[in-house]
């Protein structure tokens, strides 16, 4: 491998599925087989994605399969990089480095009483694997309930997992994230809430949250959309005292208060 830290894997595109309007999910396989054994990966996380002859972006994975060596993302056509992206066909390659920063701490929320996903539009990206890895361990963890919204109905993402879901025992989907979580009766101290949406909805998430009873040091969200270079380079990352490609994405809302980074994260 090379010692260049900026020096992406190729990797192929298997599959290109139409995930929503404007949303398209990429399935990823690293053509080099020990990258591929030895490539290690936790909900959260993110890595940088190149398209030779135009640039790279930060992405979290939307899915992971250490069997298989795959790797997925799901992308918003949103600039220039993701529009040529779009562009692709299976078979065609991409440049991946990473995964970098600190994903969502799943042994911190093993035990508790309720785990409280919150979501909106493409936010639910970084949340899917962790749902998926909860409910194949669920005697580790308590009732799973996803709040899920999004800005038109043309614009939910990964709709046959939100049915699945549903259909989970012990599962619940609601959607609607400012109609579904005052209504929702939870013991505050025995809820973990994971959340990942844009800034107007993670602020009212988390005003609710706070009001229903639940740990500060018990709601995390995810800073991605500050993510840049992946290693803390290029200072774009930062917010306040903090490198967010190297101490989060994930971050605790205590973890944030110290930091003097709760005005900032909306």
């Amino acid at each position: 491998m090379s010692s260049n830290i900026y020096a992406p894997q190729p990797a192929r595109i298997r599959s290109i599925k139409d995930e929503a309007e404007g949303v398209k999910s990429f399935i990823l396989e690293f053509e080099d087989p020990k990258q591929k054994e030895s490539f290690y990966y936790c909900p959260g996380q993110f890595i940088e994605v190149t398209v030779f002859g135009v640039g790279e972006a930060p992405f979290s994975l939307s899915s992971f399969s250490l069997e298989e060596g795959i790797i997925g993302i799901s992308v918003a056509n949103v600039g220039e990089v993701t529009a040529a992206l779009h562009s692709k066909k299976p078979g065609e390659f991409l440049g991946i480095r990473g995964p970098y920063g600190r994903g969502f701490p799943l042994e911190e929320v093993k035990g508790k009483e309720n785990i409280l996903f919150i979501a909106g539009g493409i936010g639910l990206a970084p949340l899917r694997p962790l749902i998926n890895q909860m409910l194949v361990a669920q005697a580790n963890f308590g009732k799973i309930t996803i709040l899920y919204g999004a800005e038109t109905p043309q614009s939910f993402c990964f709709r046959e997992d939100l049915a699945n879901w549903d259909n989970k025992e012990n599962c619940q989907v609601f959607f609607g994230v400012r109609k579904s979580l005052p209504q929702l009766m939870i013991n505050g101290r025995e809820t973990a809430a994971l959340i990942s949406g844009p800034p107007i909805m993670n602020e009212f998430a988390i005003l609710e949250l706070l009001r229903k009873g639940v740990g500060k040091e018990k709601i995390f969200i995810t800073l991605e959309r500050r993510m840049e270079c992946g290693i803390g380079k290029c200072g774009h990352c930062a917010v306040g005292k903090a490198e967010v490609c190297r101490e989060g994405p994930v971050f605790s809302y205590q973890e944030l208060e110290e930091l003097r980074l709760t005005d900032r994260i909306y």
